[in-house]
Formats: structure tokens, sequence, C-alpha cells
């Protein structure tokens, strides 16, 4: 659906509480404070207004903090923002430090989304204290935000209002990313119920963790005798987002359906994918209700284009026509808090899904040039809300079966390492951008994409001179020139190949050994590479290196000999899953930690007239001088 909350480069988090100004403390740049009065009102039609009064202060501390002097508030499609004023030292901020901007973004055709700023003076000096505040008038309480306490470096206070009738309730749940933290939560009002956080540090940032910028996520569940007033719980959220989206007919999707109608479901399932993901142009126009809502399937149909939303809705509704049920399934392709319940504002992104009695499939209407059963990497795993005829489904988006995601092999001598030759085959996500480029880019783009796609796993080892082979739906095979020459090192009197071929593990991830907090990745690289090479003169005893084992990370390299004169390795990496924590957290480091040790590790080809128990010389001791 492309929900987007809009994304501000620069933003200068504040904490929130009572104002108070903190206590300088050592090495802080600044102090950071937040209040946010949410008011729920009940309306006429049985529904509730809702508005938010935020008020933030921030105390600089250091030279360096008053170069952070621009302040962003977002204002969404569904939360007017007004009533924006800003002070310091007891002066109020003129208007012409006050303005608005509306952010670009490279898929989305238009946005009603803006980002309003101000710009306090440039001589500012430590002990200042920049203070705003404006009123979000909200569209639907469902709308209510997930609200993040930020990763401040002293969050003086962090203090949630929420004024409500007394026959309703609220409550909260909590994500915490690092350590669980205590909260101050107040419900002695009937009327009023309070959240705070206060007095906490700065955590330093680690890799491989997305989740640096808060300390805390809170999802805000409202309640009225037992009946949502927020839409959080699963089958509540499914029931208000298809009241939302409404009625699925329109005119044309009967005759088009019939078209697209095949000898079995699934096949008609995939034949409608192929028809939408191709006659389709996808144009984002998420101006209002249009960031979250779909168009009307007949609508889209007639204009030919849509977003991922209007697509996948545009499935179902065809789909529906031949009485069969494809569920739309609201994803987030990046990493988000976790919680029992959801919210709108976890989900970027739509796809769809369908069941049969060959199973579950996933697929992707809006990428034109992946086929159906096949997904993109930043759906895999994602965070999912599937919404059907027969009711909701919270859960991840399964990976789907595929091969290695880049297979070589490659021939060759070492008596010429530098004219080998390789077989390239990419799948998945590699062979939909090989597509995209064979139907919209140059043929120096795709040689250019194949060599990043293929070399840049490799250590020491070139591809290029790409020619296809075979290309085919789902993998593509091409012809390349392989140089050797630096990857086999050659000594006087004998040559070495390395264990480990694949800058697959980055050495920073071990600093994550010492901390209890998951590990998160954008992708799984999924490798083969195969060594046949010529060696008529040099032999070597068969050796296998592998470390994983079923883990979530598993290497192997094997070293064989098929006859006389030539010598075979074959190497095999996987990296099985994005998100990691716990056992699995353990196992991948572990193996990590061994991989990256066997770096330093080669296979040994000898004369054939050496003893094969002969250990290499001192000065061939450090081979591996190259790091990934």
């Amino acid at each position: 659906m492309r929900v987007r909350y809009l994304l501000v480069v620069a933003v200068l988090w504040a904490g929130a509480g009572d104002l108070a100004e903190a206590e300088p403390r050592g090495g802080e740049d600044g102090s950071y404070a937040e209040s946010r009065t949410f008011r729920l009102k009940p309306t006429r039609d049985g529904g509730f207004s809702l508005t938010c009064d935020v008020e933030v202060a921030y105390t600089f501390h250091s030279e360096r903090s008053t170069r952070d002097r621009v302040f962003f508030v977002p204002e969404p499609f569904y939360a007017e923002v007004s009533k924006l004023r800003g002070e310091l030292g007891g002066e109020r901020l003129p208007g012409y430090r006050i303005g608005v901007q509306v952010p670009e973004y490279q898929d989305v055709f238009m946005t009603s989304g803006r980002v309003h700023y101000l710009e306090f003076p440039d001589d500012l000096e430590p002990g200042d204290v920049a203070r705003y505040s404006y009123r979000e008038s909200y569209d639907d309480v469902a709308y209510l935000p997930v609200l993040k306490v930020p990763n401040a470096d002293h969050l003086s206070s962090y203090h949630v209002t929420i004024e409500h009738p007394d026959d309703v309730e609220v409550d909260f749940s909590f994500f915490y990313p690092r350590e669980t933290l205590a909260p101050d939560i107040d419900r002695s009002n009937k009327k009023r119920t309070e959240l705070r956080f206060h007095g906490l540090g700065r955590s330093d940032g680690l890799p491989y963790f997305p989740f640096d910028h808060f300390q805390a996520a809170v999802l805000v569940q409202i309640t009225q005798g037992g009946v949502p007033v927020t839409p959080n719980a699963t089958d509540a959220f499914g029931a208000w987002y298809r009241d939302l989206v409404g009625d699925l007919g329109g005119d044309g999707l009967a005759a088009v359906a019939a078209e697209l109608e095949r000898e079995t479901p699934r096949q008609t399932v995939a034949a409608i994918h192929d028809h939408v993901r191709s006659s389709i142009r996808y144009v984002a126009d998420e101006r209002a209700e249009n960031a979250i809502v779909p168009r009307p399937p007949g609508t889209v149909l007639a204009n030919g284009y849509g977003d991922c939303k209007d697509r996948a809705f545009l499935v179902a509704a065809l789909a529906r026509e031949l009485g069969l049920d494809v569920d739309v399934v609201l994803v987030s392709t990046g990493p988000v808090p976790e919680f029992e319940g959801t919210h709108v504002g976890l989900y970027d992104h739509v796809i769809s899904r369908f069941e049969d009695g060959e199973g579950t499939v996933f697929f992707d209407p809006t990428h034109r040039y992946v086929p159906f059963g096949a997904l993109p990497e930043s759906d895999v795993d994602a965070s999912a809300l599937a919404i059907g005829a027969s009711g909701s489904w919270k859960g991840r988006v399964p990976a789907p079966p595929s091969g290695a995601l880049v297979e070589i092999a490659v021939t060759g001598s070492l008596a010429a390492p530098a004219e080998a030759r390789a077989e390239v085959t990419v799948r998945g996500g590699f062979a939909a951008e090989l597509h995209r480029l064979q139907a919209e880019g140059t043929d120096l783009e795709m040689e250019n994409f194949l060599s990043v796609a293929a070399t840049e796993p490799l250590r020491k080892l070139s591809l290029d001179h790409f020619i296809p082979l075979d290309v085919g739906p789902d993998a593509a095979t091409f012809s390349a020139v392989a140089d050797l020459s630096d990857f086999v090192v050659a000594s006087p009197t004998r040559r070495y190949v390395p264990h480990t071929p694949f800058r697959t593990v980055d050495p920073d991830v071990m600093e994550r050994a010492e901390d209890d907090y998951a590990l998160y990745f954008s992708g799984r690289p999924h490798l083969r590479l195969t060594l046949d090479l010529e060696t008529p003169d040099f032999a070597a005893a068969e050796e296998r290196v592998e470390v994983g084992g079923s883990g979530p990370l598993h290497f192997e390299a094997a070293l064989s000999a098929p006859e006389a004169g030539r010598t075979r390795i074959e190497y095999a990496f996987h990296h099985r899953a994005k998100r990691l924590s716990g056992d699995s957290k353990a196992q991948y480091l572990a193996a990590a930690g061994q991989y990256l040790d066997a770096r330093r590790g080669m296979f040994i080809l000898r004369p054939l007239e050496d003893a094969p128990a002969e250990d290499a010389p001192a000065e061939d001791a450090d081979l591996d001088s190259g790091r990934p």
C-alpha cells in the first residue's frame, strides 16, 4: 500500500514529560522532554474524535548540540497539524522561522503528506532551551500512532496523557528492542490514563540492529465495554480495513476474469497475477486516504495504473469473479516493533496470498518481473497481516523454495588462470532485475549488474564479458570470462586455493556476541561456486571444510580429484534467516566466527613428486592478506 509515515532525514527527537529542564550530565549534548496529551471525545454518531497536543523541550548542553537547531514535525494525511509555535528564552519564534516542506519519494507520484519545520537562531548557546508545541487532529481513532520513546542523549521525560470518558479503558503494549524498562502508569483518575518514562540515558548504536533510534515502542489499545475503539486485534483491524476499502466490484472485471480462467484454480490465480503485473503500470498517487486505501478495482483496471495495494486488490477482485478467494496481505518491508496486536503504521506494502490443496503461495503483483510463486527479498520474512473472506491472519511471509540465488561454475587450467571460463546462474530477485534490464535497460547496465551480482560476494575472483545462454522466467544463465590469477596463489612449488571464497560474513557482526538483542539482516545470501581445474602437474589430498550444519548459517567447501590431472573444489554458502535471536543468534555467531577463522585456510596443491604430508613453508603462511 506503501503506507508512508513521513521520513525526515535529520530529525531531532524530543523526549516527553513535564517540560522540566534536565540537569546536564557528563558527556551529554542535550536533554529532551516531550509531553503528549490525547483527548478522546464521543461524537454524535457514536464514535470518537481524537486530538493530541504536543509540547517539546530540548536543552542544549554543548557547543556541538547548538548546531542542530532545526526541528521537524511530520504531518501525515490522517492527522492535521495546527497551532505550531516555537519559543526560545521566553520569546516566541517569529513566523518566518516556521515553514513547511513536501517530501519527494522515488516511487510516489503524488502525496498529501507534509513536514513542518522550526528553525531556531544560529546564535544558540549551551544552556538555552528550545521549545515548540502543536496540535494533531486525527481523522480516525485507528490512526492513534505507535509511540516511540526516543534514544536521546538524556531523556528527562516522555509523558503521555490520554483523556477519555470514564467507561473507556486504556491499555498499553510495549516493545523493548533492548532492556525492558519500567514506565509509570497511572489509572487513578477514571477519565485520564497516564504513561511516563523518565531519566533515560542514550544507548550506543549497534551493527545489524535497526532500532537504535528508540528505547521503547508503545501500542495504545482503547476499548469501551470490551469493544475495540482502536482496531489493534487482528480480526478488528481486518474488519476496519475492509470497511475502509468498501466494495471490490467494478465494470469490466467479469469479462477480464473470464479470459484468465485456466484448468486449475492455481493456474488461474497465476494467470491473474501475470496479467496484473504486466498490464497495470506502477503509479502511486497517495493523496489523502489513498495512502492506505486502494482505488476501486474497476477504476484501476480502466486506468491501467495503480500502486501495490491497487494491484493486490485488483487480483483479489478478479479472482472473486471466478469464485476464488485471494487474500490481500499487508507487509512491512523492513524491521518494525513486534506486538501481539497490530497497527496500520506497521505496514508499508501489500502483496497477495492464495491457498488451495497444493498449499499456500504468497506472490507480489507489484513487481513486474517477479514470477508467480517467487518473491522479492524485501518481502521474505516480512511482518504480515492477511485479510480475506474467511478472516484475518497475522504472521510472517515465508521464503519461497528456491535454489542458490547465485551459482557459478568455473572451468580452467592452472597453467592459464587468467583464461578460465564460467557459467553464472542467477535466480530470485537477481533474475527479476535481469528481466527488467532486458526490457528497460541497456547492455552496459546489464553487464554492470551481472558483474556486481556475481563478483561482489567473491574474494579475488573476477568475472566479465557476460553472454546470455538461457534466460527463463525463474533463472538466467550467462557465460563469462573468469580470471583466477589473484584467486589461486602461486609459490615456486605449490598452488593455494582459499577455503573461504565468499565475502558474506562481516567481521563487525562479532561485536554482537556480547549482547542479548536480535540480529537483523537485509538479505539471505545463498551462493554456490564450483572450480573444475586442469591440474596435470599438481595434486591434493581430498579435504573438506564445514561450519554451521543445519543452523542459520551453513558453509562447506570440498576438494576432490575426479580423475588424474583434475581438481574439483565445491563451495556452498547459505544464510537462512534475516532475523535471529536467542539460540539462533548464538548458532549464527558461532558459525560466523568459525567462518572468519577459516579465512586463512588454504587447499594446498603440491607437485606430483612431493610427499603429500609435506607442510607449507613458512614464507607461504600469510597468504590471505586481503580481508573482506
